[in-house]
């Protein structure tokens, strides 16, 4: 309730040596690369057709604001919306706000 805090930001390492769109091997090195930050939410403003292979590791939100800032206030907002998505597990659905 109180605010954010910057804790990391996270290089993408994931080889991308081809522009395939939709490429499993992709979605699968990122989700990795994140679950080993300890991520638990992503958030954006569009996702690709890989929503469908990370949505049961993260809750996946989309949201219509330019400003970070404001991503962050919707976040506090519908957090307990986000908890009950979490806890969902495989079956979680994707989230727009």
């Amino acid at each position: 309730n109180d605010g954010f805090e910057f804790i990391n930001k996270i290089a993408n390492t994931v080889d991308e040596k081809e522009e395939v769109h939709a490429d499993p091997n992709k979605a699968k090195g990122i989700a990795g690369l994140l679950k080993n930050e300890n991520v638990h939410v992503a958030v954006t403003k569009i996702f690709g057709p890989n929503i469908k292979r990370i949505k049961s590791k993260f809750v996946c939100i989309i949201v219509k604001s330019e400003k970070i800032t404001d991503s962050f206030d919707i976040l506090k907002t519908n957090f307990d919306i986000i908890l009950n998505e979490w806890a969902k597990g495989d079956d979680r659905n994707f989230l727009k706000f």
